[in-house]
C-alpha cells in the first residue's frame, strides 16, 4: 500500500521536479540538482534502487562535486553489488575530500569486494600513516590484517611492525597491530607478550589493560584475568563489558556469589543498561544452573529488547533446562506460531525435540502438532 501511495504522489510530482519552476524562468543548476536528489530519495523510499541511482547520477552530471549525491550513490552502488562503480564513487569522494578517512575506509572495503587486495592495503596504510583517530586506526588495522591473512601473508607483517616498535616505542598503534596479527595467526603467547611490552610504555592505558585480560580469558587463564578486570571495574564501574567479563570469570572459577553481587551492584548503580547485558548474564546464569536469576535477567531483556524472539528462545531454554516441561513447551510453541524467522522457528522445533525424546513422548508431540494443524484448517486460515 505504501508503495502504491508513493507511486501516485510521484506521478503528480515528477513533472514539477524536472520542469522549470515558473513559466519564463529557468531553474538554477542547484535547483535542478536538488530536484534530482529528491527524486532519488523518493525512488529509494519505494525500494526502486535502479531509478534512485539514475536520479543521483543525473544530479552529479549537473554538479559533480555535490557530497550528498556522491555519498548516497556510492552507498547504493555497494548495496546493489555494483562494486566497480562503488570504487569509482568513493575514489571521487576521496579526491574531493582527501582528509576524510571514513571515505578511505569505504573505498578499501569497495576494493575488497572487487578482489583488489592491493587497493585495500594501499588505503589502509594511508590511514595508518595519517590518522590520529582511534576508531579509524583500529578499523584500518583490522581490515589490513584480515587482507594479509586472506592472502596467507601475515608473516610479512610481523617484521614490519617489530621494526616499527623498535624505531618508535612510544607509538601505541604498532603494538596493537602486532598483537592483532599474532591473535589472527593463533599465536596467543606472542600476543600476550606484545601487550605486556606495550604496558611498560603505557601503564595506564585502559584499552591495553583490557586486551591483556581478554587474551588471558581466551587462553582460559580466568584466575589471572580476575585481578586485572577488578582494577578495570574500579576505574570504570559504568563499563558493562568490564563488569560482565569479571562476573563471567568469577563463575568460571566457582565464585558464583561474587558474580551475582558484582552484577547486582552494576545494575543498581547504572542507568540505561543495554538489553544485551541482561540477555548475556541471563544466558550465563543458565549455563551455571542459576535458573531463578536467569529467568529474572531474560525477562528484563525481553521487556527492553527490539529483538524479542532471541530473548523468548533463551527463556524457553531456561524453562527446558530447569525441568519445567509445560512452560518450555508453551514457550516454544508460541514462538513457532508468532515468529516469521526460519531461524527461531527451527530453534523452537529443536527445543521441543529435546524435550520429547522417547517414542511415546514423540507420539504425544505429533498429536499436539496435528491438533494445531486441524484447528487451523477448521478456522479457514490457510494462507498461500
Amino acid at each position: 500500500m505504501r508503495t502504491i501511495i508513493i507511486s501516485l504522489i510521484l506521478t503528480f510530482l515528477l513533472p514539477y521536479l524536472i520542469s522549470t519552476p515558473a513559466e519564463g524562468k529557468e531553474m538554477t543548476k542547484k535547483e535542478r540538482m536538488e530536484n534530482y536528489i529528491f527524486l532519488g530519495r523518493i525512488y529509494e523510499k519505494m525500494d526502486n534502487l535502479k531509478k534512485a541511482i539514475n536520479a543521483y547520477e543525473q544530479a552529479l552530471l549537473i554538479i559533480p562535486t555535490d557530497i550528498r549525491a556522491r555519498e548516497t550513490v556510492a552507498r547504493l552502488y555497494q548495496k546493489t553489488g555494483m562494486n566497480n562503480d562503488a570504487v569509482n564513487a568513493y575514489s571521487a569522494l576521496v579526491e574531493i575530500n582527501p582528509g576524510n578517512n571514513r571515505y578511505r575506509l569505504e573505498l578499501a572495503l569497495a576494493h575488497e569486494k572487487t578482489g583488489d587486495m592491493e587497493g585495500v592495503i594501499r588505503e589502509c596504510r594511508h590511514i595508518l600513516s595519517s590518522s590520529s583517530d582511534e576508531w579509524e586506526l583500529s578499523r584500518a588495522r583490522s581490515i589490513m590484517i584480515k587482507t594479509y591473512s586472506r592472502l596467507d601473508q601475515l608473516d610479512q607483517l610481523i617484521p614490519e611492525f617489530e621494526a616499527a616498535i623498535e624505531s618508535n616505542p612510544e607509538k601505541i598503534d604498532n603494538y596493537l597491530a602486532l598483537a592483532e596479527i599474532y591473535d589472527k595467526d593463533g599465536r596467543q603467547e606472542e600476543m600476550l607478550k606484545t601487550y605486556h611490552q606495550a604496558l611498560e610504555h603505557f601503564p595506564q592505558n585502559s584499552e591495553l589493560i583490557w586486551k591483556v585480560a581478554d587474551s588471558l580469558m581466551k587462553k582460559k587463564n580466568f584466575s589471572q584475568a580476575i585481578p586485572i578486570l577488578e582494577d578495570l571495574v574500579k576505574s570504570r564501574p559504568d563499563e558493562s563489558n568490564y563488569s560482565y567479563n569479571l562476573g563471567k570469570c568469577y563463575l568460571k572459577t566457582d565464585q558464583p556469589k561474587k558474580a551475582t553481587a558484582l552484577w547486582d551492584r552494576f545494575l543498581s548503580e547504572n542507568n540505561n543498561i543495554a538489553p544485551s547485558f541482561y540477555y548475556s548474564t541471563g544466558c550465563i546464569y543458565r549455563t551455571y544452573k542459576l535458573y531463578d536469576r536467569s529467568l529474572i535477567q531474560l525477562k528484563k531483556s525481553l521487556e527492553l529488547t527490539d529483538d524479542p524472539f532471541r530473548s523468548r528462545c533463551a527463556l524457553a531454554q531456561t524453562y527446558e533446562e530447569m525441568g519445567d516441561k509445560e512452560k518450555a513447551t508453551e514457550s516454544y510453541l508460541s514462538i513457532m506460531k508468532e515468529s516469521d524467522s526460519d531461524y527461531w522457528v527451527n530453534w523452537s522445533q529443536d527445543g521441543l525435540l529435546r524435550i520429547y525424546k522417547s517414542p511415546d513422548e514423540l507420539e504425544k508431540l505429533a498429536q499436539m502438532i496435528e491438533g494445531i494443524l486441524n484447528n487451523d484448517q477448521r478456522g479457514g486460515s490457510n494462507e498461500e
